[in-house]
């Protein structure tokens, strides 16, 4: 339910052309793309409001000199207080290298997603008394 938005708000602070809430193969680090790890999801509906706080980790890959140290915090800064008023980011910049002069980097962060809530009850097909 929150994946629609996340990855919405995902592209704006990091300036990504693509969200994958799948994870990276093994054997090919696709390029300039965020891979979104749900760790945990909590969630509630009550009185037509649904929350979740979702716990997750941020993985990229890209090549040294375009994803340099720094860019996860300087993405976070540059972006709206509308974009990030939900996250809770820490672990930033955590880096393994990879093959080459490609790069992982690493972040953490919990999302806090509402929204509204009305689910369909049906419709009613028979009374007994």
């Amino acid at each position: 339910m929150f994946e629609s938005e996340l990855e919405t708000v995902l592209k704006r602070i990091f300036d990504v052309p693509k969200v994958s809430f799948a994870k990276p193969s093994d054997k090919v680090k696709e390029q300039n793309v965020l891979f979104v790890d749900v760790i945990k999801c909590t969630s509630k509906a009550k009185e037509n409001i649904y929350k979740a706080k979702v716990t997750a980790d941020l993985v990229m890959y890209a090549p040294a000199t375009k994803l340099t140290f720094g860019f996860f915090n300087k993405r976070i800064q540059q972006s709206t207080v509308e974009d990030t008023k939900n996250f809770y980011f820490y672990n930033i910049e955590e880096s393994e290298k990879v093959y080459g002069d490609v790069v992982e980097r690493k972040l953490s962060f919990i999302y806090f997603f509402q929204t509204e809530y009305d689910p369909d009850h049906g419709s009613l097909t028979s009374v007994e008394f």
